[in-house]
């Protein structure tokens, strides 16, 4: 993403969904919502794409995937990049897929509030070995600490990256809760169709 890109993406989310697309310099083009889900509205998404467009950002708002096989349609189309903001939808699958294996790059959220914390963090998932390879040098300064070589100091950075990996510490934390996630999202699912019984005749 450069100065001058267009993102289509939804303002229902986070800041943290947009802010780095805007700190690249990119232009932000909201796309309209679904009304029914709070999620990204494919019909909208194709009336927003223009030869400037790189990216197409949807958000599973509430953890409900959004209608991945429509947005990944367009992106195929008009050879263009699905980031999947899946924050709340770890989980959750889409005609019979794991979210996190459908589009060019998933990122999750393990924040305190998620339904798998590691206390803060997170984890993204990308289908393609030369992008799964360039995140692990940008989590890291730029290196590749997989490639120890003869020295750290002889690795040419090709790229300036940042200091964003996951200590142990909080991975011990998300490892050990994965072994509880299917109870875990039982839980968050009974506590939804708790909501919606007891709330279902009110009005805003």
């Amino acid at each position: 993403i450069k100065p001058g890109d267009e993102v289509i993406t939804s303002a229902m989310t986070c800041m943290a969904t947009n802010e780095p697309f805007y700190n690249d310099g990119a232009k932000l083009v909201f796309a309209d919502i679904d009304p029914q889900t709070g999620n990204i509205d494919p019909q909208d998404v194709k009336r927003k794409i223009t030869d400037r467009t790189k990216a197409i950002v949807a958000v599973h708002w509430a953890g409900q995937p959004f209608n991945i096989s429509a947005i990944s349609k367009l992106a195929q189309k008009h050879d263009i990049k699905v980031v999947e903001d899946a924050a709340h939808a770890l989980g959750a699958t889409h005609k019979g897929g794991k979210i996190g294996t459908h589009s060019d790059f998933v990122c999750f959220s393990f924040q305190a509030i998620k339904h798998l914390t590691t206390a803060d963090g997170g984890a993204i998932a990308c289908k393609s070995e030369d992008d799964a390879s360039r995140i692990r040098k940008l989590r890291w300064f730029g290196l590749d600490r997989k490639n120890k070589g003869p020295s750290r100091w002889q690795q040419d950075i090709s790229e300036s990256g940042f200091k964003m990996h996951m200590n142990n510490l909080n991975a011990a934390i998300g490892l050990e809760q994965m072994k509880s996630i299917s109870t875990l999202l039982r839980k968050h699912k009974s506590n939804g169709r708790f909501h919606d019984r007891h709330i279902s005749n009110h009005r805003v």
